[in-house]
């Protein structure tokens, strides 16, 4: 997908490591940021705001044993994917591009809801 550079990014952060096996997933937006992402976008001329990140949710105790084939903190799961859709259909509504930095692979189900939901209203495809 090109980004058209007339619309303006939003920076979302989704620190979520909980539907991972392994830690660590939560800190993918901050290692992102600092790596040099404003540089690039603003070298590359696109306007960009960074809305930060959504609350970070620590693991609860007792930790969950992982198991093949499941989800651990599904209810603590969906309640983040729910923040995480709200906010990029907030960006879409703005005509902004939503860009979520991750966190586990779980992220994608929020983000992705929210394109599906916002581009179905539109009449449009993704």
């Amino acid at each position: 997908m090109i980004i058209n550079k007339s619309r303006v990014i939003d920076i979302i952060g989704a620190p979520i490591s909980l539907a991972s096996p392994e830690k660590g997933a939560s800190l993918g937006p901050d290692a992102i940021r600092i790596s040099g992402l404003k540089d690039s976008l603003a070298y590359l001329g696109l306007e960009f705001v960074d809305s930060g990140n959504l609350p970070i949710l620590e693991e609860p105790y007792p930790v969950k044993i992982f198991e093949q084939g499941t989800i651990r903190y599904l209810d603590e799961v969906f309640d983040f994917l729910s923040l995480l859709k709200d906010k990029v259909e907030e960006s879409f509504n703005k005509g902004h591009f939503p860009l979520v930095l991750g966190g586990d692979h779980s992220m994608a189900m929020g983000s992705l809801a929210a394109a599906a939901k916002y581009y179905k209203s539109k009449n449009q495809k993704p």
